[in-house]
């Protein structure tokens, strides 16, 4: 598959980005603290609000600092567990069923497969694990507070940053669980669906020659497989690659049967 922009190493953009979230992060605490101030103000005055929002900042804070890392795995635990309990794993069904049918609707011999099959499997995997995420994170705490579960974990020595933390990276954790699950299923799916290989009789291949009459390499055409045709140029050892040809190319040697052979590539 032909990429228009070399896709960067994880080393390289994950240092920017844990920056960027920091810088972002800060930004809407002074933002919200700012329309904390304004609200108060219009209820209070400017003084009191003043003085509200810095004992909230300062409670804030010290409430975060003397979070217990125990604490907040136990809380995730219990929420990975709740989770279960919610069926969540169905989803993974789901997604199973639509990958099954999916080589129904999907043409491997479009202009570029690797494009449509990628698209499709990174479509609805967001799609599922956004979902599965977004309903959890929705309508777990309602429920525990219907269901008064709720009363067994705040009335233990936890803080409410800890009680928040701890859901937040429990449900995180199920929906990367879930995720990996889904992208190591889609890509053996993807591989499946388009690896494929052409073959070209020795009838198809010409020898190049210089002027001299030594031979300097092999140009020919390929069979045709997945609704195309792939020109090849070998050198004077057999080996090379084909031409780009619905998004994708071949590796190509020549076979002691003097036939060529070629391995798909992206």
């Amino acid at each position: 598959m032909v990429l228009e922009q070399e896709i960067p190493a994880f080393a390289t953009w994950i240092g920017p980005a844990i920056l960027w979230f920091f810088f972002a992060a800060s930004l809407l605490a002074v933002a919200a603290a700012a329309v904390t101030w304004l609200v108060q103000s219009v209820l209070y005055g400017p003084l009191t609000a003043g003085d509200r929002v810095y004992r909230g900042t300062l409670s804030g804070l010290g409430d975060l600092l003397s979070v217990s890392p125990r604490r907040v795995w136990a809380l995730a635990r219990l929420a990975m567990q709740e989770s279960l309990r919610r069926n969540v794993l169905v989803v993974l069904a789901l997604f199973g069923g639509i990958v099954l049918f999916a080589g129904w609707f999907l043409d491997p011999e479009s202009v570029n497969p690797g494009r449509l099959y990628l698209g499709f499997i990174l479509g609805a995997t967001n799609l599922l694990a956004s979902l599965v995420v977004l309903v959890l994170a929705v309508f777990s705490l309602p429920a525990d507070i219907k269901a008064k579960s709720i009363q067994t974990v705040t009335t233990k020595p936890v803080r409410p940053a800890e009680i928040v933390a701890g859901r937040m990276i429990g449900f995180a954790a199920v929906g990367t669980a879930i995720l990996a699950v889904m992208g190591i299923a889609g890509w053996a799916f993807v591989v499946r669906s388009v690896d494929h290989g052409h073959v070209a009789e020795i009838a198809d291949i010409v020898e190049i020659r210089s002027d001299d009459g030594v031979l300097t390499g092999y140009e020919g055409r390929t069979s045709l497989d997945r609704g195309h045709r792939h020109r090849f140029s070998l050198d004077a050892d057999g080996v090379g690659f084909t031409d780009f040809e619905q998004g994708h190319r071949h590796a190509v040697a020549l076979t002691d049967g003097g036939n060529q052979t070629d391995d798909w590539q992206p």
